[in-house]
């Protein structure tokens, strides 16, 4: 299986661009003969979007970007977007293919040092990611 790596450069805040990046970096992947494309944390926002993730508009907008991500994935992608979840916000990461999103996994250390805040932001998660890919299954723990 090959896996392509797709390290972009993001803008915080500018959703249309890192989408139209994100997209350009799965059809390049996919035109490679990438079976798992991997991006960046928080790729759909930027990292870190810090207190845009307050303002309702721009969690939609990129709620709105992943559905049409994922929309154009025939093969595996897996990458970061701000998710809601019961009223609480996620730094989650997306496993889209096939058309769609197929599980989503939220970010369960949160780092809080440094320029790092994000427990301020986010709500840790507490499941452990489990995906299966071509019979072979991955975790996080």
């Amino acid at each position: 299986m090959r896996v392509a790596l797709a390290q972009i450069n993001v803008t915080v805040g500018d959703i249309d661009g890192n989408t139209a990046r994100i997209l350009e970096a799965i059809s390049a992947a996919a035109q490679q003969g990438a079976g798992i494309t991997l991006l960046p944390e928080l790729a759909i926002t930027g990292y870190p979007p810090e207190d845009l993730v307050h303002k309702e508009h721009f969690v939609e907008e990129n709620l709105d970007a992943l559905e049409r991500i994922s929309a154009a994935c025939g093969q595996v992608v897996l990458l970061g977007y701000v998710d809601r979840f019961e009223g609480k916000l996620y730094n989650a990461m997306a496993v889209c293919g096939n058309g769609t999103v197929l599980q989503r996994y939220y970010k369960r250390r949160l780092p809080n040092y440094g320029v790092f805040d994000e427990d301020r932001y986010f709500e840790p998660g507490q499941g452990v990611g489990l995906i299966e890919l071509g019979g072979n299954l991955f975790a996080e723990t």
